[in-house]
């Protein structure tokens, strides 16, 4: 009992620290490295950063010594190698008096081979180290070019996969906020109508006001009750939305600690629409300006198809068990120079396919430099325009509450209708709308324009 006791109050403390460390209370700043360190995606990038670090490791390991160890063993099954030269299969004896004194020496040396009894091969084992080593090889070289060239890509790709999670973690971020800023304002509303609706009420049951005055009120509650319910299922999917942008259990509690209205301000904006703009500057453009200089080393590699290879090797055979008859020395070395000849024209088509996908890559490259600018523009009217809206809808809603609050009183005191009331309130609601929606429109125009500078 006592063990269970404990291994319970165990496993207690560990699910109170598990729903603990479930407990995240963010700013936006820190919900950005968040995402960054936890994100599944940035993680995958960073793998890929990782193996491409692996690949020039292993490019540049194939132009070191490389060593092969073999073990062989064949067996012959007692084949007799007979050695006979000069016989031509044929017992007639040689005439020795009708050659002269050299060619009756050799002669005389090969009978005495073709004489000696044939050689049983029984089998042979024998084990073999072999080194070699590059000399040169111009594809070599180029290969480890390339390969340190795509590490550089997939460390760009990474860069611009954090720039992108931490915008989308912005925009959710954003958006959370501007929905509790207006499920606020429902909530508000609903209440004040509340209100309104008991005050008519009672009028009603004095005899100073109209049932239907009452039933209009009820109406607009009705409404603004299902409006705040479909708001908040909108903001929990946002939620939903953040946390599998932070990398983070669905079952965490996040809570965001920056104020909207943190986020705007008169000067920032100013300065932000003066930075100055560099296309070198852009993620997508330092990709292409590397995958430009990926075509312009793949057009080097053809070329260097044309080029000859040299390779250094030495060889040693230790042999275990041996035949009577063997002619294979134990060391080995030399030098192996590979020159290509002709290829019937294969090598010269793909040189002329590499340079035409250089030139591909380079007007590519152009091309998205214009469009960035472009871009750029855009990005900039698009957050002074926003930022014009937006100073525009916080006026209309100061204005929009004041004539509310006007129409409010006039029909407490009964000189209004409970039409105007609630046309005044839909005005009202609306204006806040527009200017939550400006707010948003803003966040989002300046978030672009900062990834973009």
């Amino acid at each position: 009992m006592k063990k269970t006791l404990f291994l319970s109050l165990f496993l207690g403390l560990c699910g109170v620290y598990a729903l603990q460390a479930q407990q995240l209370s963010l700013s936006l700043s820190q919900a950005k490295q968040y995402a960054v360190s936890h994100n599944i995606s940035i993680k995958n990038a960073e793998l890929s950063v990782a193996a491409a670090q692996k690949n020039v490791q292993s490019t540049i390991a194939k132009g070191l010594p490389q060593a092969d160890a073999s073990f062989d063993y064949s067996h012959f099954f007692n084949y007799e190698l007979n050695l006979s030269f000069g016989s031509g299969g044929t017992t007639q004896p040689i005439d020795y008096s009708k050659l002269d004194a050299g060619d009756a020496e050799i002669m005389k040396l090969l009978s005495s081979f073709g004489s000696s009894e044939p050689i049983v091969m029984k089998g042979s084992m024998s084990s073999k180290i072999q080194v070699s080593q590059i000399l040169f090889s111009g594809q070599y070289w180029v290969g480890i070019q390339m390969a340190k060239l795509a590490k550089l890509m997939n460390e760009q790709n990474l860069e611009k996969s954090r720039a992108d999670i931490e915008e989308s973690v912005s925009n959710v971020y954003f958006g959370i906020l501007v929905l509790e800023e207006s499920l606020g304002v429902i909530q508000t509303t609903i209440q004040n109508l509340k209100e309104t609706q008991t005050r008519t009420s009672a009028m009603v049951r004095a005899g100073m006001a109209e049932a239907t005055d009452t039933t209009k009120l009820k109406m607009a509650v009705n409404n603004l009750v299902n409006n705040k319910k479909q708001l908040e299922r909108t903001i929990s999917f946002n939620y939903s939305m953040l946390k599998f942008l932070l990398g983070v259990n669905q079952q965490a509690a996040v809570t965001l600690t920056d104020p909207i209205s943190s986020f705007i301000d008169e000067a920032a904006i100013t300065s932000l629409l003066l930075k100055p703009f560099s296309v070198e500057q852009v993620d997508d453009y330092k990709l292409l300006e590397s995958q430009e200089m990926l075509a312009q080393k793949s057009v080097l590699l053809e070329k260097m198809s044309f080029a000859p290879t040299a390779v250094a090797f030495y060889n040693y055979n230790y042999k275990i068990i041996t035949t009577d008859f063997d002619m294979n020395p134990d060391h080995i070395a030399g030098v192996s120079l590979k020159i290509p000849l002709t290829s019937s024209g294969s090598r010269s088509l793909k040189v002329q396919e590499a340079k035409i996908k250089y030139e591909q890559a380079q007007n590519t490259k152009a091309l998205v430099a214009q469009q960035l600018q472009i871009k750029e523009k855009q990005a900039r009217y698009d957050v002074a325009s926003a930022y014009e809206n937006y100073m525009l809808q916080k006026e209309n809603i100061a204005l929009s509450l004041q004539i509310y609050e006007k129409v409010r009183q006039k029909y407490e005191y009964g000189v209004a209708s409970s039409f105007e009331l609630t046309q005044a309130n839909n005005e009202y609601l609306q204006a806040q709308s527009n200017y939550l929606n400006a707010y948003m429109q803003l966040l989002q125009a300046k978030t672009a324009l900062e990834k973009l500078l």
